[in-house]
């Protein structure tokens, strides 16, 4: 009897202890009501409400997909409502089309808040002369919810072919056309003040020809402004026929971009299949074979690669001496540099026989990318060797090649000219816009 009696206080005692915390702290009872929280457009899972609800603040960052940005509304000057709504991407009001026509959505963050850009092309059919202009929309996450909060407005006849985050500033890509058929690219970037984005600082990277080619135009490879060169000027040279009569390799291929800086074409950039495919239609896999080899390199990744390196279009002559070798990605894709020599024959190594070689792809495998320029160092000699050098030459060549390589790698990127450092961050800048798929003809 009093073990029965014991069980009955301890559970009197029970209920009114957790009467008591029910009514301190209800939010633990059975049939509460949570506080309510703006999910956005997307359900959390179990797991992550369960997680988040131990924290103080729930913080869900808003849809900023390419769905939202495509049906969503912006507001524009450029309409007489002052507001463009968007359905899947297009909207059109009087005798204005709008459309958001770009494939990708940066997403980055500006002044702590997450946020994408995206571009909307407007077209007046009813202006004195047919105009187009594409302005940049900054959207972010406000109160959980995607808004339009400023824009970069374009001006007619420019065109933007890339923007971005870059710390904490949006980086907008920009062509304007010039007088003589040129066009000159320029890269802007803007601060986010008070609801507005101020442009902060400019910078002019080329100034090229405007040609097109097979679908080609200069203006798909962009780059920042190059510190070795006071001129750049781009250009595509037109399809080649393939020829293997002209010694040291043969020749010939599909319209490339080529860049010339101070005159001397450094940058080159192909069409890998095309390529590929005209010479093999000749029954040369000598560019398939290349471009093989140069994936392979960048595959393994080894700290060394013996000479010849795969270099493409072929110089003029053997590459002989590979120092310096490093893997440099480009925005676009990844490649390998290094500091070395072409030659018909075993000629001592001269100042002025030094070339810095970047060989790269793109991500996709379309493009290969060929940047080729001089450089020169101190440490070797103009024209005649040390006696020294000259006695380890006469005797060894292969000795006197591998000293001259280690010289090379104890030097500082300084010791060149251009310096190594200026040439390498040039190629972290190149980027590669994929150039447009043929359109398919009748019949084919």
């Amino acid at each position: 009897m009093k073990i029965v009696i014991w069980i009955f206080i301890i559970s009197l005692i029970f209920i009114i202890s957790l009467g008591g915390i029910l009514v301190l702290y209800p939010q633990y009872a059975p049939d509460a009501v949570a506080p309510s929280v703006d999910w956005g457009r997307e359900q959390v899972g179990l797991d992550e409400a369960t997680e988040s609800a131990e924290m103080e603040e729930v913080v869900v960052p808003a849809d900023l997909s390419a769905e939202t940005l495509m049906n969503m509304s912006y507001s524009s000057g450029r309409v007489s409502s002052g507001m463009v709504k968007l359905i899947s991407g297009s909207y059109s009001e009087g005798s204005v089309q709008v459309a958001m026509t770009q494939r990708s959505y940066p997403l980055g963050v500006v002044n702590g808040s997450q946020s994408a850009l995206s571009v909307l092309e407007f077209t007046d059919s009813e202006a004195e002369e047919a105009s187009q202009s594409s302005d940049v929309m900054l959207v972010q996450d406000v109160n959980g919810e995607a808004r339009h909060v400023a824009t970069v407005e374009g001006v007619a006849g420019n065109t933007i072919i890339n923007q971005r985050f870059v710390d904490n500033q949006v980086e907008v890509n920009v062509i304007e056309p010039q007088p003589d058929n040129k066009f000159t690219q320029y890269l802007r970037y803007y601060d986010l003040v008070n609801g507005e984005l101020v442009l902060k600082s400019e910078s002019e990277i080329i100034t090229a020809i405007v040609n097109d080619e097979q679908g080609l135009r200069a203006s798909q490879v962009t780059f920042a402004s190059p510190k070795f060169a006071d001129t750049v000027e781009g250009r595509v040279e037109p399809v080649s026929p393939y020829d293997d009569n002209t010694p040291p390799a043969p020749v010939g291929g599909p319209a490339y971009v080529v860049y010339a800086f101070d005159n001397n074409d450094f940058l080159k950039v192909y069409k890998i299949d095309e390529w590929a495919a005209m010479w093999k239609r000749a029954g040369d896999l000598s560019i398939s074979d290349t471009v093989a080899d140069l994936a392979g390199i960048l595959k393994a990744k080894a700290s060394y690669n013996p000479i010849p390196m795969p270099v493409l279009p072929y110089e003029g002559g053997l590459n002989d001496l590979a120092a310096r070798q490093a893997y440099v990605s480009h925005q676009s894709g990844e490649g390998v540099r290094f500091v070395g020599r072409f030659a018909q024959d075993q000629s001592p190594y001269l100042r002025n026989q030094l070339r810095y070689v970047y060989q790269g792809v793109t991500k996709d495998g379309r493009s290969y990318i060929s940047f080729v320029i001089d450089v020169q160092t101190e440490a070797l000699p103009e024209t005649r060797l040390s006696a020294k050098d000259q006695t380890l030459y006469d005797s060894d060549f292969e000795a006197y090649r591998n000293k001259v390589e280690a010289d090379l790698n104890a030097l500082s990127p300084g010791d060149f000219e251009p310096s190594l450092d200026v040439l390498d961050s040039f190629v972290e800048s190149l980027r590669i816009v994929a150039p447009p798929e043929p359109t398919a003809t009748p019949g084919e």
